[in-house]
């Protein structure tokens, strides 16, 4: 675990955290777009391009936000980040319904 110290100060923190959601939101976009137009469902295509944006925007937060190196609960972090975006997204189809 990094120290704070380690990381930098807590507003260039969260101008890269915000930064990598950027990053995610626009390969999430140009992802979605590319399947879509090469003919792969809709529901598919978002889900795919969600997935990939998650794990894109898990990995390059915690190396680049949060100066985590090493494989180190690597798996673990992206399997949470995972499991929780599968949840919201039965909450919010219910939710639809």
């Amino acid at each position: 675990m990094t120290s704070r110290s380690q990381r930098g100060p807590l507003p260039q923190q969260i101008l890269r955290f915000a930064g990598a959601g950027a990053l995610a939101t626009v390969l999430n976009l140009v992802s979605f777009a590319a399947l879509a137009r090469s003919g792969v469902a809709t529901r598919v295509a978002n889900g795919v391009s969600l997935v990939i944006s998650t794990i894109v925007n898990t990995a390059i937060n915690r190396r680049w936000t949060f100066q985590i190196t090493g494989q180190e609960r690597f798996v673990v972090q992206q399997g949470q980040v995972l499991a929780i975006l599968a949840m919201r997204q039965w909450i919010f189809r219910r939710a639809l319904r």
